[in-house]
């Protein structure tokens, strides 16, 4: 069974009703339709000699084929819980993949976090140069604000125009840019507080986001709104944690990145706070806090509930 009719012409991605499919079959499905939407909203639209670019190539480099797409699968997930059709979700979840490769892309060059490996492979400042990777992620950064603005992410323009106004709050200097700011400050002299609320605009700002557009798209109500916001919150610093606790206990190799680079900056993270023991107590704590929030919602929320274990499962 698939989606309900998307428009003319518009291929069917997805099945729909994703909670009442195994978890594991849900999640390959939805990766499996992110990437198909992925290659078609960032395939070149010029044609001739100059069909392609080196920003093309920059921007495919730095989106496709590689990650866990958590953000961008919570959109479909969210809107399958709601009883939204997915298929038209799957525009707004490119445009959230689009806003996470950027941030990445931003995040890994010389004056930020200087990272020279993404996901396994050379940073798009490594692979290309590092003007080319400031420009790829203006680039992503626009497309996203442009497939929410698509007549195929809703039909309604007061929905697109919330869409498109969420995004700006997120990203902007009140979110992720203001977190980004934040963690270049960040010392060995952060309290927990701080260190929490650079991690709520950094990293759980896009999470709460991605929930928001996914019931957004769905039509859902104020409460229900309410409660995947807090979600989204306790979800993101969770993943922050974890992510804290895999700089010092992953395997490089593995995970796709440099490892140990907060204790080289200065950073004074989870595990510098709360010790190994007390970080995995703290990510433990906001697993349980993530499940409360979702309680309102039932049975359908049972997949979003699983990446809850995702996340907590990252760390060996």
């Amino acid at each position: 069974m698939y989606g309900g009719d998307v428009g003319k012409g518009a291929a069917r991605d997805i099945p729909i009703f994703l909670h009442e499919r195994p978890f594991e079959d849900a999640l390959q499905a939805a990766r499996d339709a992110i990437e198909r939407r992925l290659i078609e909203v960032t395939r070149s639209r010029r044609t001739g000699p100059a069909a392609s670019s080196q920003l093309d190539d920059a921007i495919r480099y730095a989106v496709l084929g590689g990650g866990k797409r958590l953000r961008a699968i919570l959109v479909l997930l969210t809107n399958d819980m709601l009883g939204g059709n997915v298929e038209r979700a799957l525009h707004a979840a490119a445009a959230v993949e689009c806003v996470h490769a950027q941030s990445l892309v931003h995040d890994d060059l010389p004056c930020m976090d200087d990272d020279d490996l993404r996901r396994g492979k050379p940073s798009v400042h490594r692979k290309f140069d590092e003007a080319t990777a400031v420009l790829c992620g203006d680039a992503l950064l626009t497309l996203a604000f442009e497939l929410l603005a698509d007549e195929r992410t809703h039909l309604d323009p007061s929905c697109r125009l919330r869409l498109i106004t969420e995004l700006a709050r997120s990203v902007g200097r009140d979110g992720l840019a203001l977190g980004q700011t934040l963690d270049l400050k960040a010392s060995m002299a952060w309290s927990a507080d701080e260190m929490l609320h650079c991690a709520e605009l950094k990293t759980a700002r896009l999470f709460e986001f991605s929930l928001l557009v996914g019931a957004i798209v769905a039509g859902a109500r104020h409460e229900q709104l309410a409660s995947l916001v807090k979600f989204g919150t306790v979800l993101g610093l969770a993943f922050q944690v974890s992510d804290d606790l895999l700089d010092r206990l992953g395997d490089e190799e593995q995970i796709g990145k440099r490892l140990n680079k907060d204790a080289v900056s200065g950073r004074r993270t989870a595990t510098e706070i709360w010790g190994i023991e007390g970080a995995r107590e703290k990510l433990h704590q906001l697993a349980s806090d993530g499940r409360s929030q979702l309680a309102c919602f039932g049975e359908p929320a049972c997949h979003i509930r699983e990446l809850i274990d995702v996340v907590v499962g990252r760390v060996p």
